[in-house]
Formats: C-alpha cells, structure tokens, sequence
C-alpha cells in the first residue's frame, strides 16, 4: 500500500496534481468469518508526507462507508432527511383544503 502511495505521489508531482491529506484517511474493513482476519496491527502510512489515520467510519459523496460494512448510518440519515421534508410539507399546505391537496398529490 506505501508503494502505491509513493507512486501516486511521484505522478502528482509530475503533473502538477495536490491532494488534501486532511481529508485522506484509511479505512481497515474486517471480514465476516473471523478467522480470515490477517492481521490486527497495520503500519502507518505515509501520503506527500503526512501521516494517514485510520477510521471507522468516514463520509464519502454524501455516503457513510464504515469498517462494518453496515448501510445503518445512511438509512438514519435518509429517514431524517424524509421526515423533514414531510414536516415541511405539512406545514406549507396544512391550511389548504381536501380537495386542493389530493389534485396537488396528482
């Protein structure tokens, strides 16, 4: 993996390319069967000189990748997110009659 780094960083250079290392983290995914795992210690990685640090879990592209593999954290963030807009919703067209709601849900 410190190999790749080093490539990669080599290159950047090369073409002029910068990286934000306090954004860049390294996530260590477990396997399911427990006697798969390889290792429990890994080294520290170096990326255009700084040290990266592992997390559990960090946010990518609007999406939470954690070391459990688990979709929990997007599906609670998700279901915020609707119920807000249906409090929204509510409260914009609560004085609006039966009739008016039902042809706009239409």
């Amino acid at each position: 993996m410190q190999d790749l780094l080093n490539n990669i960083d080599i290159v950047a250079v090369e073409i002029d390319m910068s990286f934000n290392t306090k954004k860049t983290v390294c996530v260590l995914f477990n396997p399911i069967e427990i006697y798969k795992i390889v290792c429990i210690h890994f080294p520290r990685f170096c990326f255009f000189g700084h040290r990266l640090s592992f997390v559990p879990v960090f946010k990518y592209l609007g999406h939470i990748i954690d070391n459990e593999m688990q979709d929990d954290g997007v599906v609670l963030r998700e279901l915020k997110c609707l119920l807000m807009r249906t409090n929204i919703l509510i409260c914009r067209f609560a004085r609006c009659s039966v009739d008016v709601k039902v042809r706009l849900f239409r």
